[in-house]
């Protein structure tokens, strides 16, 4: 019993004193940060950055415009520095940057250039960039190690253990000029359990393969985590999913797919299997939202995972798996086959099932019914959704389930499906309070279909006027937030304009609408849809 009171109070003084040190570590960034920062807002994107408490969530900033702030206020901090004192920067082996870490790379190229300061790059000739040819870049070629440099730093790297000339000799022959690869090499003969032939023994234990030159950062870090044990590894792969919550996807879905390399020379078992449904799942979320519901990848990521959540018999992550094939689906316009997976959903989440996951059955199929010619059947959906729905426990659905809010969307679409069915008022009633839903969970996109969404609503009802301030409000907070849209809200505005009169203005609005990249692509969803819509009576 002594251990475990003294588990239990140790437990309590970290409940203790870590809000202290947080709060202290939150301090000291502010007033280092405050001179230089404009507002609270940068502050927050910071310390959200640096993992200490932090009010960003209120923001209510899009994906991309918080990374775009984010990347404003660290140029800013750059800039800062500057005036006081020339500034030197290093960044070395830039050919295994990552695209946040680039695209914020590029933007300080572009900085640098009216400041004092020096940055240096160091990166291999395989490096693709733009920057030769600028008056303010230098480029300097670097050969590989010669023999003498290599013999140096392998006696370097070695200290106390006093290699014989011939192992020194044999490491800068296998290493090939390369300094990572010396020090790689170096370090696995130093661990070798036979200390009277090291390079033998390490050549002997590993392939010729795998000692080959590591090309990604990903080789030299598993073999470094490999010599710090299991629990480094899992550590190491525990930062997949910590740089999807930093909405850093493109960084994610890498290391998703390193994890699901790694998983192939393990046994097949279920823990395995296990393993690569979650990552599986985590994968295609990320290609979903860096790429659109039209990401193949992310359709092949969830058709695995299906497969290998229908051997489990994991009803959870069968239903995320098919909610992925879902969404694919509906990208495609391919409505048949989004119907039978809707279905599905709501076959596996009975009335007795957990809310969250009604709630998205339901999402899928008054979605699906609307979009296939049944808006009776997406009435029944959305005011079943309507019923499940709360603002607070459904909070980050919107995060799991297509980037957008359900109770906002069961509302908007609800709308939609009253105004056809015949329900004039009762479509406004509905729309007006997923607005105001829209407005109070605040949420970018959701707001920006919710007043698109209404838009069209008051054009059916001929307030041609309203519709035009909803979608001038629409498209202010897509500039904003830096957001797609859903609907094109140039057609709807174009529509507002002919039904006004105004024909030349709603001529030019039609054809802007469809001369652009969005058009293609709605035209091909449309081609994708028309050839595939269920009957009406199959939802």
């Amino acid at each position: 019993m002594g251990k475990y009171w003294q588990a239990t109070a140790y437990r309590k003084h970290l409940t203790d004193i870590l809000p202290g040190c947080f709060a202290r570590k939150l301090a000291k960034l502010r007033a280092l940060l405050a001179p230089s920062t404009p507002g609270d807002d940068e502050i927050e994107l910071l310390a959200e950055l640096m993992s200490l408490p932090n009010s960003a969530d209120r923001l209510n900033l899009s994906a991309q415009r918080k990374r775009e702030k984010l990347f404003e206020a660290l140029l800013r901090q750059l800039e800062a520095c500057e005036p006081s004192k020339p500034v030197l920067m290093v960044l070395e082996d830039a050919h295994w940057i990552d695209p946040t870490s680039r695209e914020l790379l590029d933007l300080m190229l572009d900085r640098v250039k009216r400041l004092s300061v020096l940055l240096v790059v160091t990166f291999r000739p395989e490096f693709r960039h733009v920057w030769s040819g600028q008056p303010h870049v230098t480029t300097l070629g670097l050969n590989r190690l010669g023999s003498r440099d290599g013999a140096a730093l392998v006696e370097q790297l070695g200290g106390n253990a006093r290699f014989s000339e011939d192992v020194v000799d044999e490491i800068v022959e296998h290493a090939d000029g390369v300094p990572l690869f010396v020090e790689e090499l170096t370090k696995a003969v130093l661990e070798s359990s036979d200390r009277d032939d090291r390079v033998a023994a390490v050549l002997a234990v590993r392939p010729s393969s795998s000692l080959a030159i590591p090309a990604t950062l990903h080789a030299s870090l598993i073999a470094r985590l490999d010599r710090l044990g299991r629990i480094a590894k899992e550590v190491g792969q525990i930062g997949g999913r910590y740089a999807a919550t930093r909405l850093a996807h493109f960084e994610a879905t890498r290391h998703f797919e390193r994890g699901l390399a790694t998983l192939s020379a393990l046994p097949e078992t279920p823990a395995r299997d296990g393993l690569e449904i979650e990552l599986q799942l985590a994968r295609g979320l990320s290609l979903f939202t860096a790429g659109g519901y039209s990401s193949t990848g992310a359709a092949d990521a969830y058709v695995r995972a299906r497969e290998l959540a229908e051997q489990q018999g994991d009803a959870s992550q069968l239903f995320m798996a098919l909610y992925g094939l879902w969404q694919a689906n509906i990208g495609s316009g391919t409505l048949v086959g989004a119907h039978r997976l809707s279905k599905r959903l709501l076959q596996l989440t009975p009335s007795a099932a957990e809310e969250g996951l009604r709630l998205q059955a339901h999402h899928s199929a008054w979605t699906t019914c609307l979009l296939a010619g049944a808006p009776g059947a997406a009435r029944e959906h959305s005011e079943a959704g309507r019923g499940l729905y709360d603002p607070e426990r459904h909070r980050t659905h919107s995060q799991l389930y297509g980037g957008h809010d359900p109770g906002v969307c069961a509302h908007y679409m609800g709308a939609q499906a009253h105004w056809v069915l015949g329900y004039p008022d009762k479509a406004l009633a509905i729309g007006s309070e997923g607005l105001a839903l829209a407005e109070h969970v605040a949420d970018p996109l959701s707001l920006e279909f919710a007043l698109v969404f209404n838009a069209m609503l008051h054009l059916d009802r001929g307030e041609s006027e309203l519709a035009l301030q909803l979608v001038e409000s629409a498209e202010a907070l897509a500039a904003e937030q830096r957001l797609g849209f859903l609907i094109e809200p140039r057609f709807v505005r174009g529509a507002a304009f002919s039904a006004q009169g105004a024909f030349d203005e709603s001529v030019a609005c039609l054809r802007d609408a469809l001369t652009g990249p969005r058009a293609r692509t709605a035209r091909r969803t449309t081609e994708h849809s028309g050839s595939s819509a269920p009957s009406r009576s199959s939802c």
